[in-house]
């Protein structure tokens, strides 16, 4: 997306970077997410018919439900910070579930958004597969971006630097250049704010 909102770089280029970058870690995160997914999907469906009766059946089918509800806001986030932050694997999916907790209304939203677009997938005509998925895309990458900018670093513009330098750009000054080389930074792609 910022490749597509800033006119910035090649696309297949960045995407091969990007691709090559996080498949080790976004390869294990699918495989996590598939099983408990699957996991609580197959518990929610064997434990559907037998609700009914009430009991404990009920409850444990109210706690799957809750639970897949999580994952899902959890899916929500997961990969926008695997592509924006670098942390270690736990520590990625505590940090997802604290901005799906923390930010909750914008992850309920989120979350109706994505499911009035698989929605709209499965019941469409084939031409809203492409269109639907691309509209979400970009649609909760700009709510995802204004909550990652709280955590992103914040860079001035000189004071001699024109106007039209200034807009729509983020400026680091020679010593903040300096620091941001020799320290080690927890996100992945400090030229986008350059």
């Amino acid at each position: 997306m910022k490749t597509v909102r800033k006119g910035r770089g090649y696309l297949f280029k960045n995407f091969l970077h990007s691709f090559k970058q996080n498949f080790v870690q976004g390869s294990t995160i699918w495989m996590i997410m598939l099983i408990f997914g699957s996991l609580f999907g197959i518990t929610i469906m064997s434990l559907w018919g037998s609700a009914a009766s009430g009991g404990m059946a009920q409850f444990g089918l109210w706690t799957a439900i809750i639970i897949l509800f999580f994952l899902v806001l959890l899916f929500i986030y997961i990969f926008p910070v695997l592509s924006r932050f670098e942390f270690k694997l736990g520590t990625m999916f505590a940090f997802s579930y604290l901005i799906a907790v923390r930010y909750f209304a914008h992850s309920i939203l989120l979350a109706i958004i994505l499911a009035a677009t698989v929605l709209g997938c499965v019941l469409s005509v084939p031409l809203f597969v492409l269109i639907l998925p691309a509209a979400y895309v970009y649609i909760a990458s700009t709510i995802i971006e204004k909550i990652f900018a709280v955590y992103m670093p914040k860079f001035e513009a000189p004071q001699d630097a024109s106007p039209e330098h200034t807009e729509g750009e983020l400026w680091v000054s020679e010593e903040g250049k300096e620091e941001a080389e020799t320290e080690e930074k927890p996100y992945k792609d400090q030229w986008y704010y350059e």
